[in-house]
């Protein structure tokens, strides 16, 4: 079996009552910390132009975006999230990988969860796989050479988002 079909199998098909209370003690104390950074960037400069540019697209049945009053396709609720959290500039950061997983992680699970009714323990379940994802990529790939050329973030998260809405 593959790394990448490991990785896939443990995070994504684990039962979601499995996750630890430390697990999900840290995933709410990371969500609350994502909501103050989303709520703070909201009325800065990246982040107002982002919404404005979005509002044009809102609509009735979309996902809403945190602190913005739109809702709009699911992909660009998750990007506007992610760029409300990010524009606050200090956003949680997994040091081993130099990445930043909840401005990804949370804008994915909020933008799945608004599709369709997911418990409380799946999401917590989906964030942890995230967070994971991230964390163990970011400890194998992210060395001093790679940090000369990418943003562990972008790199991660990709994967990070993936498996999160794999949970969802």
């Amino acid at each position: 079996m593959t790394l990448a079909r490991s990785l896939v199998r443990e995070l994504v098909c684990s039962d979601p009552d499995l996750v630890g209370v430390a697990a999900s003690e840290k995933s709410a104390l990371c969500l609350v910390d994502f909501l103050s950074c989303a709520f703070a960037g909201a009325g800065l400069p990246y982040a107002r132009q982002a919404i404005r540019a979005a509002r044009p697209h809102s609509f009735e049945g979309g996902v809403p975006v945190i602190a913005s009053g739109i809702r709009v396709a699911p992909g660009e609720a998750a990007f506007l999230q992610s760029v409300l959290a990010a524009s606050a500039s200090r956003t949680d950061m997994h040091a081993p990988s130099t990445s930043h997983p909840a401005a990804v992680i949370f804008p994915v699970a909020f933008a799945c969860a608004a599709l369709r009714h997911v418990t409380g323990r799946e999401f917590v379940a989906a964030v942890v796989a995230g967070y994971e994802a991230m964390g163990r990529l970011g400890r194998v790939v992210v060395d001093e050479n790679f940090k000369k050329r990418f943003r562990a973030t972008s790199v991660l998260g990709t994967v990070g988002g993936a498996l999160t809405a794999a949970r969802l």
